[in-house]
């Protein structure tokens, strides 16, 4: 009985092994053209059991490697056409890590088992490697990542015509990997110069045949520098085309609407412009709000009597309702200086400049705000914002544009999407920040953001984090985030009531912050007096000069100061550092402190942040793998 059974064992495993799923036979045709693509045709001849080959066969293809100098290499891929026993068989596409995957069959159709023979026609450039003395393909026919076994693997190379069949040049690897073995023949013929090669075993899974044929240079046309870039690297190409694109309309908007009128002759003035009060004059200049307008409104109020200040450290000040504030009619207050001054006491009397009081301070900000832009936006400058919109919508346009055109995979998109928000906040708020200091500061701020971004680039191309296209456009979208701040700035123009209004603010400020050594003496500019300091304090801080004012007047504000028992102190003011009349002292604590002061505190809380010998089996172009589905 046993002996029985054991017979008809070894009867069925003939079967059992037929019945195997395998690929029963993979021969490729490749034609190489003149231009250097190659048309290739594969026949894979399946036995399929429904266990990995149920609806059909599926081929990788990689589109995507590294080149010996670790630069990214790109190839195209086009399916022609797709045969199962000779009749078209729908198939489909998807993208993989490196490449694509042809899906062979439909999806609710599945095989009945048996045997079935695949024709895959497709076409790819770049595949071609021009070398000094000769042109070379290097091609991986099968691939090395097959999970079924290959029983007989065969390709055939045709070359263009003209070329010698002595001068062509053969060689073929087969294994896994990195092998160098040649299991296998190869012949050329000696008529056309046909190359062929045949392995000379079963193929086991994760083993492939990669074949190299040579030939003289000329006979294939090779690609110019710019054509390589593009197919290597369309990212930047796109991303340049992109970038140029969004600055020539953003030029030709400027061109329009954005150039100032021509200045006038600046003379120095020892008044200032009428219908300006300190915070316009800043806003004017600026052609926008920032918190020293802020500050200027604020102690102009108290050089006019109707507040006073209080410093009692360098983060702690305070406000007060002046107890008898003068007659309008005789110290008049601007619309903005108006709304601020109701907008601060509006709960009482005295407010301390801390973050709780945000709410208080926040809209006394934004009441000078509208104030100022009620007044003076549209009538002494147009910010033009319209077109800074439409210039944004179209770098998100460009960015789409360049991501689709450039085949940029998955995890490159999911690298640059979390990283855009940061980079746009990280261009604003240092352009925001430069904008508004000075000369080393704006330097110093602008190395900083360079400094961040080179170091994210540095830190993901040596970590392999980010490759080629992945930095690309990380550059591309930072290079379109500042081109569109810069814009947001540059396309700001003054009219020409403005421009006459800038003159005269700009002679104005040429008395408030000339040098002791550059006396306007000929012009008979007025008496230093500390009433004058006072005066056009407020002026000073608007414009930025507020450090040479005080240092213009420190022999002044120090001989007034040592007449007066106690000395000399401004009656809206109290505080430690009045006594300092040099650069950087009282003036300076104004200028800088209390606006760090209102800028911290009519913030609300938690909505800002402090943070070549040679070859082997699986080189060169094709390669890939394939299974069922």
């Amino acid at each position: 009985m046993v002996r029985r059974l054991f017979l008809l064992v070894l009867l069925w495993l003939p079967a059992l092994a037929g019945a195997a799923e395998r690929v029963l036979a993979f021969h490729s045709d490749i034609t190489v053209q003149e231009n250097g693509a190659l048309r290739v045709v594969e026949t894979i001849r399946v036995n399929a059991e429904g266990r990995v080959i149920r609806r059909g066969i599926t081929r990788d293809f990689p589109t995507v490697y590294k080149g010996s100098d670790g630069r990214t290499v790109r190839v195209s891929f086009k399916v022609l056409d797709v045969q199962r026993d000779g009749k078209r068989e729908p198939y489909h596409v998807k993208s993989i890590a490196n490449g694509r995957r042809v899906y062979v069959g439909r999806s609710d159709v599945f095989l009945q088992p048996g045997e079935y023979t695949y024709r895959l026609s497709y076409e790819t450039d770049g595949q071609i490697g021009f070398f000094d003395d000769h042109d070379e393909l290097y091609w991986n026919v099968t691939g090395d990542d097959w999970v079924l076994p290959i029983e007989r693997a065969s390709a055939e190379v045709h070359l263009p015509t003209g070329i010698p069949a002595g001068k062509v040049t053969t060689r073929f690897f087969t294994g896994r990997y990195g092998s160098t073995a040649a299991d296998g023949e190869m012949e050329t013929d000696s008529i056309t110069g046909a190359a062929r090669f045949a392995a000379g075993r079963v193929l086991q899974p994760g083993e492939g045949l990669t074949i190299v044929v040579g030939w003289p240079k000329g006979f294939v046309r090779e690609p110019s520098a710019l054509q390589r870039l593009k197919r290597n690297q369309p990212a930047l190409v796109y991303g340049l085309l992109a970038l140029f694109g969004i600055f020539l309309y953003y030029y030709l908007i400027w061109r329009k609407v954005g150039k100032d009128p021509e200045a006038g002759t600046i003379i120095p003035l020892f008044t200032p412009p009428e219908r300006l009060s300190p915070a316009a004059a800043r806003y004017v200049t600026r052609m926008g709000f920032d918190d020293k307008a802020f500050t200027a409104a604020l102690v102009s109020l108290a050089v006019k009597g109707y507040l006073t200040i209080s410093e009692s450290g360098k983060k702690s000040w305070a406000v007060m309702k002046s107890g008898n504030p003068p007659d309008e009619a005789s110290s008049p207050l601007s619309k903005g200086e108006r709304a601020l001054y109701q907008a601060l006491f509006s709960g009482g009397d005295m407010l301390a400049l801390k973050k709780e009081n945000h709410r208080i301070l926040s809209r006394a900000n934004g009441a000078l705000k509208k104030a100022l832009a009620s007044e003076y936006k549209n009538a002494m400058f147009r910010s033009n914002m319209a077109w800074v919109v439409i210039g944004a919508m179209l770098s998100i346009v460009a960015i789409v544009l360049v991501l689709s055109l450039s085949g940029i995979n998955s995890q490159s998109f999911m690298t640059i999407a979390p990283l855009t928000p940061w980079l746009v906040v990280l261009l604003a708020r240092g352009s925001t920040m430069s904008s508004s200091g000075t000369v080393a500061a704006k330097i110093l701020v602008a190395a900083s953001v360079l400094l961040i971004i080179g170091f994210l680039l540095v830190a993901g191309a040596t970590s392999g984090a980010f490759d080629h296209d992945t930095m690309s456009l990380i550059v591309v979208v930072a290079a379109l985030v500042l081109i569109n701040i810069m814009f947001y700035y540059w396309l700001k123009a003054p009219t020409r009531l403005g421009r006459r209004y800038l003159d005269k603010i700009e002679g104005f400020k040429l008395f408030l912050g000339v040098a002791e050594k550059d006396r306007l003496d000929a012009l008979n500019p007025p008496e230093k007096t500390p009433e004058l300091f006072e005066k056009y304090l407020p002026w000073a801080l608007a414009l930025g000069v507020d450090q040479q004012w005080m240092e213009k007047f420190s022999s002044v504000l120090a001989a007034a100061s040592a007449e007066q028992p106690g000395g000399y102190h401004p009656v809206w003011y109290s505080g430690r550092g009045f006594n300092d009349f040099g650069r950087g002292g009282f003036a300076g604590a104004l200028g800088s402190n209390l606006t760090s002061a209102i800028a911290s505190a009519s913030t609300a809380p938690g909505t800002s942040s402090g943070f070549g010998g040679g070859g082997f089996s699986g080189g060169g172009g094709g390669g890939g793998g394939g299974g069922g589905w």
